[in-house]
């Protein structure tokens, strides 16, 4: 992925990152194991969503839904973020 931006409606799967550097932030990135980690720029995790797995299965996959949470899925929603816009 070559953006620093997620999208309504767009995926981040296993193995692809957003970069962006902003303060001592490197970037977003969706691991193998289903944890969505953002890094530091000394390459360091300062938060993560807690969400590894094990292996086996369809893949975990972030998604910015239209209401503007975003929300990771292994079928079915594993986490949110519980930023919906209010209508």
């Amino acid at each position: 992925m070559s953006h620093s931006t997620l999208g309504n409606g767009e995926w981040l799967y296993p193995g692809q990152c957003l970069v962006k550097q902003v303060w001592d932030v490197k970037g977003l990135k969706m691991q193998g194991d289903g944890n969505l980690v953002i890094y530091d720029n000394g390459d360091k995790p300062f938060w993560s969503t807690g969400t590894t797995l094990r292996s086996g299965g369809d893949k975990v996959v972030l998604t910015v839904q239209n209401d503007g949470n975003a929300v990771l899925y292994k079928g079915e929603a594993l986490w949110g973020s519980n930023s919906m816009k209010n209508n």
